[in-house]
């Protein structure tokens, strides 16, 4: 089992090589998550008890995963947008011979993410792919239920060296995958 450290420094190097620059592999990874996450919501209104007082709150956590659901696909437009504007702009530089002006590279870290109850893990998250940032989302004893949904989602769909999810071990002070 890896230290936080231990993947941070492996997401780093997954940083470090350029990977998560490529606009095609953001917008495989916000695709992908948010395949899985559609499926998984599916899943879960599927096997939902259809007891009258339970239809209120399921009708409050339909909405709110349409609109994390609507997040991911604003997320995704906006990287389009910005992929086609670092078109123009490269375009523009080659036209106007400043190809040799160097551009700012991002100076990117992992993020780290903690999961909580509700679902601000998951934007965060989306946020960190379509910046092209390794994740490491850390869950907690408080948190149980949401780390083990989304512990399947990410195991299902990424590796860890992009994103990973951590729970603190019983031994204070040691980490586990």
């Amino acid at each position: 089992m890896k230290t936080l450290e231990e993947l941070t420094a492996l997401q780093q190097e997954f940083l470090d090589a350029g990977y998560t620059a490529e606009f095609g592999f953001r917008m495989a990874c916000l695709t992908l998550l948010k395949k899985s996450l559609k499926n998984e919501f599916d899943k879960d209104s599927e096997t939902a008890d259809k007891a009258v007082d339970e239809h209120a709150k399921s009708e409050a956590e339909a909405k709110i995963k349409s609109e994390l659901l609507k997040h991911l696909n604003r997320q995704i437009k906006a990287l389009q947008n910005l992929h086609w504007k670092e078109i123009f702009q490269h375009l523009f530089r080659r036209i106007f011979q400043r190809e040799n002006q160097a551009e700012c590279p991002a100076d990117l870290h992992p993020a780290i993410i903690p999961i909580s109850n509700d679902f601000s893990c998951i934007y965060a998250l989306t946020e960190a792919i379509s910046n092209g940032q390794c994740a490491i989302l850390l869950a907690s004893s408080e948190t149980k239920d949401m780390s083990e949904w989304i512990k399947t989602i990410v195991e299902d769909n990424f590796t860890e060296d992009f994103v990973a999810v951590y729970t603190p071990s019983e031994v204070v002070g040691e980490m586990k995958p």
